[in-house]
């Protein structure tokens, strides 16, 4: 299983002295330490575990108290499970439903969650954007620190979402208990720390979201942006890997923790026998920017070079460019060599340059097994104008933001006109 894929009810907040939770609620052996108020690091992760992913968000939360928080760095979870009659639905851990929060303890016992269960906030749809916006002010007015950041856990697939439809699709944080998924446009506004502040570090544990489009909406609400071109595996993360080198080292910075997350993911994954499929990359959100414009000018070179080198062009679009779970996202620097190799249109080739080096400017770090060669750290929608105007469909039945709501399609005008237009 790959990472592809209403009112709240009242609040009721558990006080943590008087807490007997035999499911797992033990504080780690005693000697934890309490809440840092004064951190060098918060790191926040909203698990969306109402899926069917759900089996795996038990071990992840292991990891993270085989690690757990100290004065240094806290580490603060959002957890939602439901219950369900699908074979998926997973009964260990009480087989608990609801939505807790948890401030990690370090604990040993890889079989059971023992961390502080902070407050259970009953059932809270997190494929809203809103209840991400909730859990964000929460986390950093409650634990505040030095450095921020923030792990979006769950399903992805880039930057499309729907809604529960005839034709039903995936998107960031599906919750199935509502039948949502948070919109990539709704992003900024879910996890803007405001003040002119930034998350030092946003990471999508979630399949196929280190594209063009889902970079560039973020791009002001981060410094650094780590995330997936393939859909990993459903084991996501290995946080105990980055996490044990954060609270080792909590004075690192975030191009430096960023780092860490896509090395030690690809490390973490060299004895499962899943390594082939591994991509990750993380980008400084600083030089994202650039890329849109330098996109636009090369849409804007291949539609006028389409008369000429229409077949070359198609050739590489649709058949050569390394591709990934959804076919029609391509990684953004092979399809620039594709063309430097076959389309000797002078504007196209400027127009390369400046792709690449603006790609490569932006990539701080990147990793790729076997099965994806070709994996340079940044995809984007890529495909011919029947399969443009199919996605686009489905994307306005579904009721997810289509694709020239994105900033990105807004930047790059002529990209979206090459998607729409180029050469079939």
């Amino acid at each position: 299983m790959n990472r592809l894929h209403l009112p709240r009810l009242s609040r009721r907040v558990l006080l943590i002295a008087a807490l007997a939770f035999s499911a797992g609620c033990g504080g780690g052996g005693g000697n934890d330490p309490s809440p840092s108020r004064g951190a060098k690091w918060t790191f926040l992760v909203y698990l969306n575990a109402a899926n069917d992913l759900e089996t795996y968000s038990i071990p992840n939360m292991n990891q993270m108290e085989r690690v757990g928080s100290n004065d240094d760095v806290n580490i603060v979870v959002q957890w939602k499970r439901i219950q369900s009659n699908q074979s998926w639905d997973e009964t260990g851990e009480g087989d608990w439903a609801g939505t807790r929060r948890y401030y990690v303890t370090r604990d040993d016992n890889g079989n059971q969650v023992n961390s502080r269960l902070l407050s259970d906030e009953g059932t809270l749809d997190m494929g809203d954007p809103q209840t991400l916006r909730d859990f964000v002010d929460w986390g950093v007015s409650n634990y505040p620190a030095q450095k921020y950041c923030l792990v979006i856990w769950n399903h992805g697939a880039g930057w499309r979402s729907s809604r529960n439809t005839p034709v039903p699709g995936r998107g960031v944080s599906e919750d199935v208990e509502f039948g949502t998924k948070i919109d990539t446009i709704a992003l900024p506004g879910a996890i803007g720390l405001g003040q002119g502040r930034k998350w030092d570090v946003v990471a999508f544990d979630a399949s196929l979201m280190q594209m063009a489009e889902v970079a560039h909406e973020i791009r002001d609400q981060a410094q650094y942006i780590v995330g997936s071109e393939e859909s990993p595996p459903g084991e996501g993360y290995f946080y105990d890997a980055f996490l044990n080198r954060l609270r080792q080292n909590p004075d690192m910075g975030g191009r430096e923790f960023a780092t860490h997350i896509v090395q030690d993911t690809f490390t973490s994954y060299q004895s499962t026998g899943k390594l082939a499929s591994i991509t990750h990359s993380a980008l400084d959100a600083s030089k994202v920017g650039a890329i849109a414009p330098a996109v636009d000018a090369l849409g804007a070179s291949l539609l006028a070079a389409a008369g000429q080198y229409g077949a070359q062009i198609a050739r590489a679009r649709d058949f050569d460019v390394e591709t990934y779970a959804y076919p029609e996202n391509g990684d953004l620097i092979h399809f620039t060599q594709l063309l430097s190799q076959s389309v000797p249109d002078p504007g196209v080739q400027a127009a390369i340059g400046r792709v690449q080096g603006a790609v490569r400017d932006a990539l701080i770090a990147n990793v790729h097994g076997n099965a994806h060669p070709n994996s340079n750290g940044l995809a984007i929608l890529l495909t011919d104008p029947a399969t443009y105007r199919s996605i686009d469909d489905r994307q306005f039945r579904g009721f997810g933001q289509r694709y020239t709501a994105l900033a990105f399609a807004q930047a790059a005008p002529n990209w979206q006109a090459f998607l729409a237009q180029g050469p079939p």
